[in-house]
């Protein structure tokens, strides 16, 4: 005859620790809306915050950056510019330059004018437009590189473009 504890063993090994058939339907449901939630997080969080490096984030701001100073820059060139009086013995510069206004002088030109205002940009501008007295003059880069110069007198505006 089996002795107690044999058979209690082989009640042990023939059966298997599970649920009852509710409670493990009951899991097998949590077990899955767990993994539903945490996939739905994951997704939600990857689509909000997005995958961009630290670097890319930063060349997109600098670019954006340079750009608004570009457009605003040119949005001043286009603007325009009343021209005011000016006191007489000034000659006014309006423009990418150091200094704005210079005080006349008999011997004042239009080259000695450009440069002793100090133009910014790396290249010649575009176009020069001389007001006086109301009138434009425009005066024609080129033309002045070759040798032509134009006096100017009390009163007159420069326009570098």
């Amino acid at each position: 005859m089996k002795s107690l504890k044999q058979t209690s063993r082989s009640r042990e090994s023939n059966q298997s620790w599970s649920c009852p058939a509710p409670l493990q339907l009951c899991a097998f449901a949590l077990n899955s809306a767990v993994k539903f939630c945490a996939i739905v997080f994951l997704l939600l969080a990857l689509t909000v915050t997005g995958c961009t490096t630290k670097s890319a984030a930063r060349q997109r701001e600098r670019a954006a950056f340079y750009e608004g100073q570009t457009r605003a820059f040119q949005e001043q060139l286009a603007a325009p510019r009343p021209v005011t009086a000016a006191p007489s013995n000034v000659v006014t510069i309006l423009g990418p330059v150091k200094c704005p206004a210079m005080i006349w002088s008999p011997d004042m030109t239009l080259i000695k004018t450009i440069v002793a205002a100090e133009y910014i940009p790396a290249g010649d501008p575009s176009q020069i437009i001389v007001t006086r007295a109301g009138q434009q003059i425009p005066v024609s880069p080129a033309a002045l590189l070759n040798g032509e110069d134009l006096p100017l007198l009390p009163g007159d505006v420069v326009e570098l473009r």
